[in-house]
């Protein structure tokens, strides 16, 4: 948690590794659907 107890939503959806994860499934499948 940030600084005095606020709750930014990056946190809440899993900050930076879940980011990434996010960020290289979205590359993976614009790298392999034919409409993207």
């Amino acid at each position: 948690m940030s600084e005095q107890g606020v709750v930014i939503p990056y946190e809440v959806v899993g900050g930076e590794a879940a980011t990434r994860r996010l960020a290289d499934r979205f590359y993976d499948l614009m790298d392999t659907l034919p409409e993207a």
